[in-house]
């Protein structure tokens, strides 16, 4: 479709309720016959519980399947697709700019009716916005705030934790902002950034500057 274009409602292909939050690429469609328990889908909520669910679990999805359950009040904040014994660390972070790095070997792998385990802990007002998988060749992680601002960070200076310990602080807001996300990434990538109401922005991430992990982002972008 063209860039001004609305889109077409999902629901033309399948049950939508509730509000979707993330999609998952497959590569093929033999990942999902593969029976290889290293295959799976990590769940995150948006109250720090998590849990790990076989991709074969999906491979006959008519409709739709439940992923995991979820206790009241809570919703659905991250999902992504991941490796069990092979994959590496998994960074998830919150709006008021917290987070952990956790190994995903280290989250349960659970059924998909199965509620997750706690995964951080979280002070009043704060939720889980994002989580990334951090890949071994991209050496940064790439932070952005509500407000426009953008840092990059070493990945070896944000330590693997353990699921008891508390969460570190990841960035330094200013104001109100919130932050958006955290990506893995590499100084040859480009990150395109979305505004609700305006133009999509391309990010050069050798024109981001690199600071420490409590810094300030830097404003690049107008919101």
């Amino acid at each position: 479709m063209n860039y001004e274009d609305t889109g077409v409602e999902l629901s033309r292909y399948f049950s939508v309720s509730g509000k979707i939050v993330g999609t998952i690429k497959v590569s093929t469609e033999k990942m999902l016959k593969i029976k290889d328990d290293d295959l799976c889908i990590l769940f995150i909520t948006k109250n720090g519980l998590g849990k790990k669910v076989k991709l074969s679990e999906f491979s006959k999805i008519v409709d739709y399947k439940v992923g995991i359950g979820l206790n009241d009040g809570d919703e659905l904040a991250s999902v992504i697709f991941a490796f069990d014994k092979r994959g590496k660390d998994l960074i998830i972070c919150t709006n008021l700019g917290d987070g952990v790095r956790l190994k995903i070997s280290d989250i349960k792998t659970l059924s998909r009716m199965a509620k997750g385990t706690r995964l951080m802990d979280l002070k009043e007002g704060e939720y889980v916005v994002n989580s990334c998988r951090i890949k071994p060749k991209q050496k940064y992680l790439f932070y952005v705030t509500s407000g426009g601002r953008f840092k990059l960070t070493e990945t070896k200076f944000f330590p693997v934790m353990e699921r008891k310990d508390e969460p570190v602080s990841l960035i330094s807001l200013v104001g109100n902002e919130t932050l958006v996300g955290v990506s893995s990434v590499s100084l040859s990538d480009v990150a395109i950034v979305y505004r609700k109401n305006s133009e999509s922005e391309r990010i050069r991430m050798k024109d981001v500057k690199v600071t420490t992990r409590i810094a300030k982002g830097e404003k690049m972008i107008k919101t």
